[in-house]
């Protein structure tokens, strides 16, 4: 590795360490008391969901996407929350283009990770949520976030 690399690698580290932090003081200010990572599942995976927008914006969006999952984190906060999530919304919320983001959606249905459901009240509206089977590997995850990042960054951000 050259000199290049090391300097573009150091430059990295210091990114994604302002973004720890900047996340980290912003949960401080809007959460419970519940704010580390972990504590709370579904503010786990909003701050996680909410790193991955800045992470998008510090570094070309192109190298890290991972519309499925994106569509799963906000399912996962909706789900929790008790809100709904249209298609549309989920579209948007995976941060790619509409007819990308359906594709993700229709495959992540046909495995069974999620399911559509129709608004009762519009019919050309319909709703997504996540799968019995889908929540519970998520709450899984989740529950075991904190340990996951006290083991993987440690207490400070990247050491």
């Amino acid at each position: 590795m050259g000199t290049h690399d090391c300097r573009d690698l150091f430059k990295i580290r210091e990114i994604v360490n302002s973004l720890l932090a900047n996340s980290a003081e912003q949960a401080s200010d809007t959460d419970s008391a519940q704010t580390h990572l972990g504590d709370d599942p579904a503010a786990s995976a909003k701050k996680l969901y909410a790193f991955r927008r800045k992470r998008d914006v510090a570094f070309d969006s192109i190298l890290f996407g991972e519309p499925g999952w994106d569509i799963l984190l906000d399912l996962y906060v909706a789900t929790v929350q008790d809100r709904r999530i249209s298609i549309s919304s989920a579209c948007i919320g995976a941060a790619v283009p509409a007819t990308t983001a359906l594709r993700w959606v229709n495959l992540l249905v046909e495995r069974g990770m999620i399911e559509r459901y129709p608004d009762p009240v519009d019919a050309r509206r319909s709703f997504l949520r996540l799968s019995h089977d889908t929540l519970q590997k998520m709450d899984t995850l989740f529950a075991g976030a904190k340990i996951m990042n006290e083991n993987a960054l440690g207490s400070r951000g990247l050491s």
